[in-house]
């Protein structure tokens, strides 16, 4: 008789208290009506008051209550470096390291493009001086052994004239023949040697004296190539052919009368005017010594600018990349990526062992199935099903 009243009080305590274990509302509703029934008001619809009902909402409510702040505290409890946000956050410094190590080094390829027809064109006024000065002399002899007559000779001369002209305006002030920006706008040591005053292309710059044209050489360098296309000029005007034109240097190319001599005359009075014309003579020397040291200084200053500007891309190239590489490595991978495997194979392998606490042989068939689809993919279990049969004799592990 103790025990029927002690079960029958345990029973009245869980129909009293269902949320302590665990019941549902409809439970709830046929414990109400089986107590009903046992007090004899099963029949009596006034037993379920509106106090009865808004008791069930009042705690269906506190469910959804606890459900949140079950999410609040495990979103509270949850590791940083499991965070989504944690992880948009480091693959956007990614992205941004990766298109950074790309884009800032390339803000030098302009300044590249562009030196490297500033040295294109410094260089081809050396090879354009050596060509005017010999077409100047060939036009003073004029014996013959150049294969040239007079007027075409004249031509190279005033083609020479004319292309260095503007390979020296290239280099010097820009917008022609693919030099974007002139050295007068970029380099500080191109326009002191250029304008500035004394001579520094020479060896010895305190010693700027001209013998042949006095005062030419220590007013800069501008100032000296100018007194060298005025010799050219003159050179033209006095002994050149007044009907020819640059393009009277090409014109018998392709001819066979390039291919053998077409006058031999050794004249000694005008081989003597190389020694004696004044503008030829300054030609030559300044060719020999000034125009020709000068030109080269100047292109060797442009070839050390683009190999400073080589090997700074070469070297942010390098520490940019170098970041980018150790930011995945480092950030991503070691504190984020192996940090958030290690917790979940740690959480995994204690939620494997929690489970191999509980004792199985008190369940059903069906709730173990259960507990194994909860390591265990449906497409797996159907790829298993598939394989052994839903009869299968496999144990279960």
């Amino acid at each position: 008789v103790k025990a029927l009243k002690v079960e029958d009080s345990s029973s009245a305590r869980k129909r009293r208290n269902p949320r302590q274990q665990g019941v549902t509302g409809e439970q709830q509703l046929e414990f109400d009506a089986e107590e009903a029934e046992e007090n004899g008001k099963g029949n009596d619809p006034s037993s379920f008051t509106s106090s009865t009902v808004t008791d069930r909402t009042s705690k269906r409510e506190l469910t959804d209550i606890m459900l949140q702040s079950l999410a609040t505290n495990l979103s509270a409890r949850q590791r940083w470096h499991t965070s989504s946000v944690v992880y948009v956050l480091a693959l956007i410094v990614i992205l941004g390291l990766c298109c950074f190590s790309m884009i800032w080094p390339a803000r030098h390829v302009e300044n590249m493009v562009n030196l490297a027809s500033l040295t294109n064109q410094a260089g081809r006024r050396l090879w354009l001086t050596s060509f005017s000065s010999t077409m100047a002399r060939e036009l003073i002899i004029d014996d013959g052994f150049s294969r040239l007559n007079k007027t075409q000779i004249t031509g190279g001369l005033m083609l020479a004239m004319s292309e260095l002209k503007d390979a020296d305006q290239a280099v010097r002030v820009g917008g022609l023949l693919r030099v974007k920006t002139g050295a007068d706008y970029i380099s500080k040591e191109h326009n002191d040697l250029m304008y500035g005053e004394g001579c520094p292309w020479r060896p010895d710059p305190t010693n700027c004296l001209n013998e042949i044209r006095p005062g030419t050489s220590e007013n800069g360098f501008q100032y000296m190539l100018k007194a060298y296309f005025s010799s050219i000029e003159q050179l033209i005007a006095r002994y050149g052919d007044p009907a020819a034109t640059k393009q009277s240097f090409g014109s018998s190319f392709g001819s066979p009368d390039r291919q053998s001599f077409s006058h031999l005359r050794y004249n000694e009075t005008r081989a003597l005017l190389v020694f004696s014309d004044p503008d030829l003579k300054f030609l030559l020397k300044s060719f020999s010594d000034d125009i020709w040291a000068g030109f080269l200084k100047i292109y060797q200053l442009f070839y050390q600018d683009t190999e400073y500007v080589l090997s700074r891309v070469h070297q942010e190239t390098r520490s940019t990349y170098a970041a980018y590489i150790s930011t995945v490595v480092f950030i991503f991978y070691l504190v984020l990526w192996r940090r958030t495997t290690r917790l979940a194979l740690m959480e995994a392998g204690k939620a494997r062992s929690f489970f191999m606490r509980i004792p199985t042989h008190t369940l059903k068939m069906e709730e173990i199935q259960n507990m194994i689809g909860f390591f265990v993919p449906e497409n797996t279990a159907d790829a298993d099903d598939s394989q052994h049969g839903p009869e299968s004799n496999v144990p279960i592990q």
